[in-house]
């Protein structure tokens, strides 16, 4: 359920780290200049996840405004999910809309820094609370037989576990995602990238790629590709790619696309897992 959280509260990223852990490997990067966001105005965003498992296709959409303000050491973002819709309506599908409840009864206030990186989340600990107990709630009222009602569970109290620069952390992906530093935009070309992952069925390993940027008017696009093996607890085989398309006098997300297949091979079978994120900027 770790992904379902993740769609809910940021988009995809389970079993992937947050892309400021991607490591760029022996390229010069400009001086960082940061991020200029529009302040003091409503930004909306639409994000939509296609996930196919085990022969099942979930799609999960959420509607997101975002307004920004300028503070001493970077910038605010109060963030409210207006809309969300989840199919077909299994366990997956209550326990990604019972977090819409909280992050929609009220703004999420993310503290960024200049780099757009979220340094707090205010009251993070009483809206923590809210989240995993609405999760537990769900579980216990799907419908979804004991075995589902024991997995909700699990999940719920998993997530009220984490300790909490883990909570910042997985909360912080839905900020992030929406702004570039724009050193990052500002060397054009190919450079070396290596994307650290923890496997969700245990284990770690290192994605291996290439990010190109290019320039075109005043928007820049960073398309990144990665691939790599895992022989523990299972063979498995990861292609990722994420591509990115940002204001470049802004630093602000104009469009994400995120891709992610696993195939994993055990006991002589294989199995393919598919997703695709999408976040746009209206």
């Amino acid at each position: 359920m770790g992904s379902a959280f993740d769609r809910a509260v940021g988009g995809y990223r389970q079993g992937m780290t947050p892309l400021a852990a991607i490591v760029f490997a022996g390229v010069p990067v400009a001086a960082a200049t940061g991020i200029a966001p529009p302040v003091d105005q409503p930004i909306r965003f639409t994000i939509e996840e296609v996930r196919t498992e085990n022969g099942v296709t979930h799609r999960f959409f959420a509607h997101r405004v975002v307004t920004f303000h300028v503070t001493p050491d970077g910038f605010e973002a109060d963030m409210v999910t207006t809309a969300a819709s989840a199919d077909p309506p299994d366990l997956a599908a209550t326990l990604f809309l019972a977090t819409m409840g909280p992050i929609g009864q009220q703004p999420i206030r993310f503290r960024l820094d200049r780099l757009g990186h979220v340094t707090a989340i205010a009251d993070q600990a009483p809206l923590w609370a809210t989240i995993t107990g609405a999760i537990a709630h769900a579980a216990q009222t799907h419908g979804a037989g004991t075995a589902g009602v024991q997995n909700g569970a699990a999940i719920a109290g998993a997530l009220a576990a984490m300790p909490a620069p883990a909570v910042t952390k997985l909360l912080s992906i839905s900020a992030e995602n929406l702004v570039v530093d724009r050193a990052g935009i500002a060397v054009l070309g190919s450079r070396a990238l290596t994307v650290p992952t923890s496997m969700p069925g245990g284990g770690h390993m290192a994605l291996s790629g290439v990010e190109t940027v290019t320039i075109s008017g005043d928007r820049a696009t960073l398309a990144a590709t990665a691939a790599g093996d895992a022989q523990e607890p299972s063979a498995k085989h990861i292609d990722y790619g994420l591509t990115r398309v940002v204001d470049r006098s802004t630093g602000l997300l104009v469009s994400l696309t995120e891709k992610r297949d696993i195939t994993v091979r055990a006991n002589g079978a294989t199995s393919t897992t598919t997703a695709q994120l999408t976040i746009t900027r209206e």
